[in-house]
């Protein structure tokens, strides 16, 4: 809660005080800092003695809180698993066969229009599906080493790419959700190379909405790469 406290001034010993020469004059000697006593005269403030009014204290409190920096609110915690996420194959920890494997098919040119990551929860499906978008869009890829400093790299690893769909198959699970992706699935890219679909939990779908993505799947325009990633590939 709010706390108010009485502000005292300690004394101050200024020296020895002398009237000014007219006793309740209205003006201060010419040349001196005087300050008013309560019977209208005046008293000079030796050097070091004067103290700032209450105003002067309030403008200097004002100026300082203007003065100092502002949070600007954009700095936001971050937690582990977000930031040390693998941006590379070699990063994979204890998923070197997948690295390898994806990196040699960029290499020679044999990407497959559709992949399915399967594994417990934290093995590194949804990473490894990035580094594979990143890989093919990188403005230097097709590359097994994505720079992961141009624009396509940052958007893809932060999820903003509108050319990467990042889809959760719990919550788009109906026949209506895959019937707008087919709509979609022929327009091409915006700016990069391929438009990706990664499907998370792609076992969530519902049959009817697996059947009718089943054509679309195995003959996709070329501009087009489908990765699926589930934790029960059965």
């Amino acid at each position: 809660g709010l706390t108010a406290a009485a502000i005292s001034s300690p004394p101050q010993v200024c020296g020895a005080s002398r009237r000014a020469p007219a006793v309740g004059s209205l003006s201060a000697p010419a040349g001196e800092a005087m300050s008013r006593r309560a019977d209208g005269s005046f008293m000079p403030d030796p050097a070091g003695c004067a103290r700032p009014s209450l105003t002067q204290d309030v403008m200097a409190d004002e100026s300082s809180i203007s003065a100092s920096p502002k949070s600007s609110g954009t700095d936001q915690y971050v937690v582990i698993a977000r930031r040390y996420r693998p941006q590379r194959f070699d990063e994979l920890l204890g998923q070197q066969h997948v690295g390898n494997a994806l990196s040699n098919a960029i290499q020679t040119g044999r990407v497959g229009h559709a992949y399915l990551f399967t594994g417990a929860r934290g093995v590194g499906k949804t990473s490894a599906a990035r580094i594979l978008t990143k890989s093919l869009n990188c403005v230097h890829g097709p590359t097994p080493t994505p720079c992961n400093e141009c624009e396509l790299c940052r958007g893809i690893a932060g999820g903003e790419d509108i050319d990467v769909l990042e889809i959760d198959g719990a919550s788009n699970r109906g026949i209506d959700e895959i019937r707008e992706l087919r709509q979609n699935v022929n327009i091409r890219p915006s700016r990069a190379r391929f438009k990706v679909y990664i499907i998370d939990e792609v076992h969530m779908l519902t049959r009817e909405a697996f059947n009718a993505l089943l054509k679309t799947l195995e003959e996709p325009p070329e501009h087009v790469k489908f990765i699926f990633c589930t934790t029960e590939p059965t």
